[in-house]
């Protein structure tokens, strides 16, 4: 896990809830979105993973 994966899991644990912005989230870092639902239903926390998008 990288330093923002361990940002969002603070976070999550310190009792907020927590949207985590990753860019391809069904191809390259998809790993990562399932670790981190994983994360959050252990814990049973408010973390969630959304798909960002580039504007430019």
């Amino acid at each position: 896990m990288d330093s923002g994966g361990w940002l969002v899991q603070g976070l999550a644990k310190a009792g907020h809830t927590v949207y985590a912005g990753i860019r391809e989230t069904t191809k390259r870092n998809i790993r990562q979105v399932v670790a981190l639902a994983a994360f959050a239903a252990r814990e049973k926390v408010g973390l969630r993973t959304i798909e960002f998008v580039s504007l430019d």
